[in-house]
């Protein structure tokens, strides 16, 4: 949230969180990841609604 909606920069949000760079782009790059999955699962289910 702070690197994409606050708008601080990786080198900021490791500030911020008293965390190194490289763990800020892996927790980002974990949840890109953990998005996209979710939104594959979404897609692939398939829904069963019968018509009125």
């Amino acid at each position: 949230m702070l690197h994409y909606f606050e708008d601080l920069t990786l080198r900021q949000v490791a500030d911020t969180l008293n965390i190194s760079e490289s763990a800020v782009k892996m927790r980002l790059s974990r949840a890109r990841q953990e998005l996209y999955q979710k939104f594959k699962n979404f897609r692939e289910v398939k829904l069963h609604v019968e018509p009125i």
